[in-house]
């Protein structure tokens, strides 16, 4: 009887050992998990800062190239001296993603972008003096 007395004392005092470390590890894991969550916005936060920046880099890179082409230093494309240039061809149009095909010689292509973009605009006429550069006329 003496041992199972002494086995149900030390059973008793393991079990309450047990219960408070089971505790303490769930709360040191529930700890852990709001460290991750809060690392990972941080590590979202790191990375959209960075594509910022770089955005803003590639930017102000293409503002400075502008600038160069604007001050006569080269030329964007054969029939575009700068973006200015470029843009000027999209300018009032609904469509504003023939726009963001820079540096794209093909201007083929800007008049496809162009009839696709616009079609009550069918009719696509070389207008002077550069013919590689296309204006729209409304069909009667």
């Amino acid at each position: 009887m003496e041992i199972e007395t002494l086995y149900q004392e030390k059973k008793l005092s393991y079990d309450k050992v047990a219960v408070s470390l089971e505790m303490e590890k769930q709360a040191l894991e529930k700890e852990c998990a709001l460290y991750q969550e809060e690392a990972l916005r941080e590590e979202s936060k790191y990375h959209y800062i960075h594509n910022l920046i770089n955005m803003s880099k590639i930017k102000l890179e293409r503002c400075e190239q502008e600038k160069k082409w604007q001050g006569g230093q080269g030329r964007m494309m054969r029939d575009f001296a700068s973006l200015r240039d470029l843009y000027a061809v999209c300018h009032g149009w609904p469509c504003v993603c023939v726009c963001f095909v820079p540096y794209c010689s093909v201007l083929i292509t800007l008049s496809i972008f162009k009839a696709i973009c616009i079609p009550d605009f069918t009719l696509l006429t070389p207008t002077s003096p550069n013919p590689n550069l296309f204006t729209h006329t409304p069909t009667p």
